[in-house]
């Protein structure tokens, strides 16, 4: 630190010199990617012998992880191409604002510039065959990105998690928990976990915390896919049990584990009291004296929650329908 005199400040130890947070994942015959571009990048690559960048991901906006960005120029030089660089569309306002001599199209004398390829993060990506989930959480007050690839995730700058995303993988977790209890699977054996998801935002939620659904659960493999988007082929869907975690659908490929008609017999029995709790919250909902006392932000919240039971019944009543085949 500046005009800092302890002993951390002035220690000739070089664990003590500390540098702007950045990380680069060199993924042998794939590629090469710089997570944040601080104000020490150039020093960075020249103590660490970087020679190449394929793609730049950005977690967020502050200044020590964007400043060295003018850097990426001699990158332009050795590639002969532009960068592509991904980051959230907050993050990009930002560098925007701050490299605008970048992007504005304006030519320029006198030096060189930086060529960008500028991607916005609305999920996973993939970098030359090496698939990217970012991972939304909180520094301070602010949301940023973490980066999973593979089994290794990077945080930084990270306080806390979100607490409704930490509140649906537990919900996840749970589901998958009852499914192996209520039908007396093994803790031993190694369960395939399928969630299906119609939001772009919590599906990249989930791609981001598999590894722990995947730990806390006890499963082998959990996968991701939008509501709608097939599994079949991958697995017997006629042979699978079925829960609801909020509006993401927990499937199981029972095959081979237990009996296929005393789970069709129990997801009738769930239709039912899901049919019967829709019906309450549907004339609750059409009662003008509870709309005419009850506040805003709770009809809102009965509103929220009926959707949720209606997107549910329906994905209940595929299940049904895929076991009754």
């Amino acid at each position: 630190m500046i005009a800092c005199d302890c002993a951390v400040c002035r220690s000739t130890d070089p664990r003590d010199k500390r540098l702007r947070p950045s990380i680069f994942v060199d993924v042998p015959s794939y590629a090469r990617i710089l997570v944040d571009a601080g104000p020490d990048l150039r020093q960075q690559a020249l103590t660490f012998g970087v020679k190449h960048v394929d793609a730049i991901l950005l977690t967020h906006s502050h200044a020590d992880h964007i400043l060295g960005l003018d850097e990426v120029r001699r990158f332009n030089v050795i590639t002969g191409t532009p960068i592509p660089c991904y980051a959230s569309p907050e993050t990009w306002q930002t560098v925007w604002r701050t490299f605008h001599y970048v992007f504005d199209g304006v030519q320029r004398k006198g030096g060189g510039v930086p060529r960008i390829d500028a991607h916005e993060i609305r999920g996973p990506v993939s970098i030359k065959g090496v698939r990217v989930v970012p991972v939304p959480v909180w520094h301070g007050d602010m949301p940023v990105l973490g980066f999973r690839f593979g089994d290794f995730a990077y945080l930084t700058d990270c306080n806390r998690i979100d607490e409704a995303s930490m509140a649906l993988v537990q919900k996840i977790i749970s589901a998958v928990r009852t499914i192996r209890t209520e039908r007396n699977i093994p803790t031993s054996a190694r369960l395939t976990v399928l969630l299906a998801i119609n939001d772009d935002y919590k599906k990249t939620i989930l791609e981001g915390y598999k590894t722990i659904i995947a730990e806390q659960a006890k499963c082998g493999d959990v996968r991701v896919r939008r509501t709608g988007a097939s599994f079949s082929g991958e697995f017997v869907l006629n042979k699978t049990a079925t829960a609801m975690a909020g509006d993401v659908e927990v499937m199981v490929p029972l095959e081979g584990l237990v009996d296929t008609k005393a789970e069709l017999n129990k997801l009738v029995k769930e239709k039912v009291k899901l049919e019967g709790d829709i019906a309450y919250y549907k004339k609750k909902l059409e009662d003008p004296n509870y709309l005419s006392r009850a506040p805003l932000e709770v009809i809102d919240k009965d509103k929220a929650k009926l959707a949720e039971m209606e997107a549910a019944l329906a994905k209940l009543v595929i299940a049904i329908d895929r076991l009754k085949k």
